[in-house]
């Protein structure tokens, strides 16, 4: 059994670059299948965070009372126990808490959704890779609620700075 003697040694090798997309990248990559996940994804994010707040007292008012409650305790401490002098201190504390509130509540739920929903990745039609995205955005969902309560403090306090005009350019990104 000498295999060149039967086929050439390219009709061995993987094809790499020219190569046409494999029939499951071809139905990914199709416009329809890309606006049903979007929609899947987007419903599922909207149950996520409905069910995160449904039972709680104040609903998703949580979302914005976690960092302000943090907001308040950093501002105590940093302003009159142990005073930092950085002007505009709880705008400059609150700015931080929101995206680090976002950041590790989404690194926590993305390394959690296989465990905490194993049905969706079972689920047909749905891809894997949307479980944790799910969860980040659902995260995502908090400090887009908190956002209006950090316009409020930059507005009320020393006045809005041209840096925010590069928020929706580091929301894109």
């Amino acid at each position: 059994d000498d295999l060149s003697s039967s086929s050439s040694p390219e009709e061995h090798l993987p094809a790499f670059e020219g190569s046409a997309p494999s029939p499951r990248a071809q139905i990914v990559l199709h416009p329809a299948y890309m606006r049903y996940s979007w929609d899947l994804v987007t419903h599922l994010v909207g149950r996520e965070f409905r069910l995160r707040y449904r039972q709680a007292l104040l609903g998703w008012l949580w979302a914005v009372g976690t960092p302000l409650a943090r907001l308040v305790v950093l501002t105590y401490v940093f302003t009159r126990v142990l005073p930092l002098g950085v002007d505009n201190y709880a705008v400059f504390v609150f700015t931080g808490l929101i995206g680090w509130q976002w950041f590790s509540g989404g690194i926590s739920s993305a390394t959690t959704s296989a465990v905490d929903r194993p049905e969706l990745l079972f689920r047909p039609g749905l891809p894997r890779a949307a479980v944790p995205v799910i969860g980040v955005l659902t995260d995502g969902l908090d400090y887009l609620a908190a956002l209006p309560v950090l316009a409020i403090f930059l507005v009320l306090g020393d006045g809005v700075p041209l840096t925010t005009l590069a928020l929706p350019l580091i929301l894109i990104v």
